[in-house]
């Protein structure tokens, strides 16, 4: 094999592959921390992953936890760096999107499996987490 010719054959390759790319944005879930060095922040965090299809907040996880809410919320803002709230929206954005993208199911239906009460609350959230409305999303991938 010519260097030349498969240096051509490689560029032309990225260069499709870079095409594509445009076409086609990388989905990016919203990073969050999965776990850190302290039991109780630990358990609050696996609360909010089997328990967000239903409806939680702070007082929930800290009368599951045996602490007091502000305990709980500040320890969990100072550990994990976001409040207790929005670390719970964000989990349950994340999990709406693998829904959006995989699932046929409506949005108000993806709304109520997150753990959202009422669907324009969720469309909101969502929002205000990706910067656009759900039903865009999901259109736009």
């Amino acid at each position: 094999i010519d260097n030349e010719d498969l240096k051509k054959s490689l560029k032309k390759l990225t260069d499709s592959l870079d095409k594509i790319a445009e076409k086609n944005p990388k989905i990016e879930k919203i990073k969050l921390v999965d776990s850190v060095k302290n039991h109780l922040i630990n358990t609050a965090i696996t609360f909010i992953k089997e328990k967000y299809n239903q409806p939680i907040g702070l007082q929930e996880a800290a009368d599951y936890l045996n602490v007091s809410e502000t305990h709980l919320s500040r320890l969990f803002k100072e550990i994990v760096g976001i409040n207790f709230l929005t670390y719970l929206n964000t989990y349950r954005i994340n999990i709406s999107i693998d829904l959006l993208l995989n699932t046929n199911e409506n949005i108000n239906e993806i709304a109520y499996k997150c753990g959202y009460l009422t669907p324009g609350y969720y469309a909101k959230l969502f929002k205000r987490i990706t910067n656009t409305t759900p039903k865009k999303f999901r259109d736009s991938h």
